[in-house]
């Protein structure tokens, strides 16, 4: 299932902004990239805070992270998410976790992207 492209239009990150606008440059996807947040103590509180300040429903935000507790706090948040394999925690683990989809690499995103 594909996500509206207009739902990565005020994508946040919760790493630095040097990583992150290094990763998004690295993977063609700067420009979807607005802001970030960094040094996150409760990422889902954050990822309501996201969808507050944007006026998003959580059906169009995807999060994308690479710990089980990335997906956990997506799934409190209400939001989709997906893990990413080129990170800290394995396919096995993240899997266990049930996310919205498995990605190689943020490259493999933009097929997310209608």
């Amino acid at each position: 299932t594909a996500l509206p492209a207009n739902c990565f239009g005020s994508l946040k990150a919760l790493m630095s902004k040097v990583e992150l606008v290094r990763e998004a440059e690295r993977y063609g996807l700067s420009g979807f990239v607005t802001e970030t947040i960094g040094g996150s103590k409760n990422k889902a509180e954050d990822l309501k805070m996201v969808l507050a300040s944007f006026s998003k429903s959580p059906g169009e935000v995807l999060y994308v992270g690479d710990t089980i507790f990335d997906i956990q706090a997506a799934k409190k948040a209400g939001v989709k998410s997906a893990g990413i394999l080129n990170g800290y925690h394995s396919k096995e683990m993240l899997e266990k976790e049930r996310p919205d989809y498995i990605l190689g690499s943020l490259s493999d995103m933009k097929r997310l992207i209608i």
